[in-house]
């Protein structure tokens, strides 16, 4: 053939490359050309043999075969992947912190003021609407007027209802009086009230009597130990002897005062005293064991030396109510200063005062008390003819419990 081998050797390596299965640029076919391939490699072969290897791996080398110089799939995806350049977080300043603080607060006010505002105008129709009255027949408007109020008539009902109860009460104790059939023998309690009767005193004990019924038991206790100290002592007849020398000192101190003699028990009366002393000082030195070079001692203030003496329950507590009034007052001056006819419990309008009863405690007691004398008229009913204004608040966080109480309905 007219072509070398170093020309089909780049030939193949060409169609290696390019991967064609069709004709090549000489216009022969692949089938041809790799049978024309195979018969030139074994010319080669026969041409190694002759000439040996070193003259195949010279030709070799000069054809200059190579594989294409080109990037792998991984590097072409490698170089299409673009990753993002990290940015320093920028760090807001305090002037801009407050901006955008006061931002997001003006939204939200905005938004729950507009809320508020479309809720109690929702409220306010829905109340401006309820008119409703029933329609009473004839017959009904006639009965209507003997039967009293239900204010006048409750009294009443609560006096039946307490006497059913005592009658029942009653009845049940009879049916258990039947069934029993032992009688106690009374003999003695009959005696005893009939002796204080006779003395003047009372049937029935009371506090006094119990309490001085145990005066008299301890009197009575002290009374025979002292008889039985007596006894022992009388009995003790031992009496020691004493030399000329331990009867000068014992005068000398009885002159001093340092010496003295009880005499009923006829002890002397320093020698406990002594005992103690001497106890004491050995429970001391026990616990003083091991703890000889501690020298520290706490310095208390003058606000700690000045204690009222109360306890720390004590005083946690005083505090505990002083901050509840204080914040109830607070409170009670909001509401009456931005509320209007909205609904509050009686005890809600009354300033608390720290140690004492508040008013409307003292209010109330007094009214439970007259609560059976009192007369209520027609005048004391709410009147709701009127249309009561809306309250439009301004958003802030003290004002938090009001906007509870007006959404939630709390009263």
């Amino acid at each position: 053939m007219a072509d070398t081998t170093e020309d089909q050797v780049a030939t193949l390596g060409k169609w290696v490359e390019t991967q064609s299965l069709g004709d090549t640029h000489d216009g022969d076919s692949t089938a041809h050309l790799i049978q024309e391939l195979g018969g030139q490699i074994g010319d080669v072969s026969i041409s190694m043999s002759r000439a040996g290897v070193g003259t195949f791996k010279e030709s070799l080398e000069k054809s200059g075969v190579q594989m294409p110089n080109r990037k792998t799939p991984y590097e072409v995806w490698a170089d299409k992947q673009r990753a993002p350049a990290k940015k320093a977080t920028a760090r807001l300043k305090a002037k801009d912190m407050n901006s955008l603080v006061s931002k997001l607060h003006s939204s939200n006010k905005k938004k729950e003021q507009t809320i508020m505002s479309q809720s109690n105008a929702n409220l306010a129709n829905e109340l401006a609407h309820l008119r409703f009255r029933p329609e009473l027949n004839k017959k009904s408007r006639e009965e209507s007027k003997t039967v009293k109020p239900l204010l006048e008539r409750q009294q009443g009902m609560m006096d039946k209802r307490e006497a059913d109860l005592r009658k029942q009460r009653q009845q049940s104790r009879n049916r258990e009086m039947e069934e029993c059939s032992f009688s106690p023998n009374l003999m003695g309690i009959k005696k005893g009230e009939k002796y204080l009767k006779r003395s003047g005193k009372s049937v029935a004990r009371s506090t006094d009597d119990i309490l001085q019924w145990e005066k008299d038991k301890e009197t009575r206790r002290l009374q025979r130990k002292q008889i039985v100290e007596e006894m022992e002592e009388a009995e003790l007849s031992f009496a020691p002897h004493l030399n000329r020398r331990s009867l000068q000192l014992t005068e000398k101190l009885k002159k001093e005062g340092k010496y003295q003699v009880d005499p009923t028990t006829r002890q002397t009366i320093n020698s406990p005293r002594r005992f103690a002393d001497s106890a004491g000082s050995t429970i001391e030195e026990k616990q003083k064991a091991g703890h000889e070079e501690e020298t520290f001692r706490p310095q208390i203030n003058n606000r700690s030396v000045s204690s009222d003496g109360r306890s720390v329950h004590r005083r946690l507590y005083e505090e505990a109510c002083k901050k509840h009034v204080i914040q109830h007052n607070e409170q009670l001056e909001l509401k009456k200063t931005l509320l209007k006819s909205v609904p509050q419990k009686a005890w809600e309008n009354e300033k608390m005062v720290h140690g004492g009863a508040s008013p409307w405690v003292v209010k109330s007691r007094q009214n439970d008390s007259m609560a059976k004398n009192r007369s209520f008229s027609q005048d004391t009913f709410i009147d709701d003819t009127r249309e009561p204004p809306i309250n439009v608040l301004e958003y802030n966080q003290k004002y938090n419990f009001i906007l509870e109480k007006i959404r939630f309905g709390g009263t």
